[in-house]
């Protein structure tokens, strides 16, 4: 085969999958929102043995999810700094439904997590799919 002959269909196969890419983009953004809350911001908590730390924070890092499909949510919370995962939970929903979840401050293995700011990776079970969530939890010290 020739080099032009390779080149023209280089560029055939190109022009084909950008199209296809903006049609798909377009597909994605008619798709309704999985994830309904944790909104966005910062949840500041402060591990200090139940109820409310000394700095008059909370002692739990306390936030919602609410999805727009019934699903198995599994929320893991991972650490800004390494990007490793230090806690995850499983939380079903049902559609628009809010639930509660609760982190102490502690690792899966029962340890303290160290200071810092911590994400939110929110994986629907059920539609294989992860959504980042914009909540930030901001762990001022461990627990202790």
């Amino acid at each position: 085969m020739r080099a032009a002959t390779l080149a023209r269909l280089s560029l055939v196969a190109l022009v084909a999958a950008t199209f296809l890419a903006i049609f798909y983009a377009q597909e994605l953004k008619r798709e309704k929102k999985l994830l309904l809350r944790p909104y966005s911001g910062v949840a500041m908590f402060e591990p200090g043995g139940g109820g409310k730390a000394v700095s008059g924070l909370d002692g739990e890092a306390h936030f919602s999810v609410r999805a727009s499909v019934p699903d198995t949510l599994e929320v893991s919370i991972v650490s800004e700094r390494t990007h490793r995962t230090v806690f995850v939970t499983n939380v079903r929903v049902r559609e628009y439904r809010s639930v509660p979840v609760t982190w102490d401050g502690r690792t899966a293995a029962g340890g303290p997590a160290p200071p810092g700011d911590y994400r939110l990776s929110i994986h629907f079970r059920d539609r294989d799919r992860t959504v980042q969530a914009t909540l930030t939890l901001d762990l001022l010290r461990p627990p202790g």
